[in-house]
């Protein structure tokens, strides 16, 4: 039996965010996706609730990607999370990868993004089809 799962999305870029948002959902109904526009909400959220996956972007207000990653390490380690950027690094990305994240650039490919939640939920719980 599926469980439902609950993704957190954070990304500065409202529509972007929204629309990314309605795609998770269409992609699985059993997703629960929560939103948040920079790193202290997601903190915030991270802190209050079961979060199952982390979709994040670097740059951002008040407190950035990098921030939230290192909130992760410290309170929440094990969580799964692909990392979002436009801003494209090899050794960022090799780094993060050594940590067990997934790297994806902007502008996202959603078939890429969602083969990508797929699996790192499937390690989870079988969610996707």
């Amino acid at each position: 039996m599926t469980t439902r799962k609950t993704v957190l999305l954070v990304d500065d870029e409202k529509t972007f965010l929204m629309s990314l948002s309605e795609g998770l959902v269409m992609l699985n109904k059993n997703l629960n996706v929560l939103t948040a526009e920079n790193g202290e909400e997601a903190m915030e959220i991270l802190n209050s609730s079961k979060i199952d996956l982390l979709i994040t972007d670097l740059k951002m207000p008040k407190k950035d990607g990098f921030d939230l990653l290192k909130h992760v390490l410290k309170y929440t380690p094990g969580l799964p999370a692909i990392v979002m950027t436009a801003h494209y690094d090899e050794n960022m990305f090799r780094g993060l990868n050594v940590i067990g994240w997934q790297c994806i650039e902007k502008p996202l490919d959603f078939d890429e993004l969602s083969e990508q939640v797929c699996s790192l939920l499937e390690k989870v719980d079988r969610v996707c089809v």
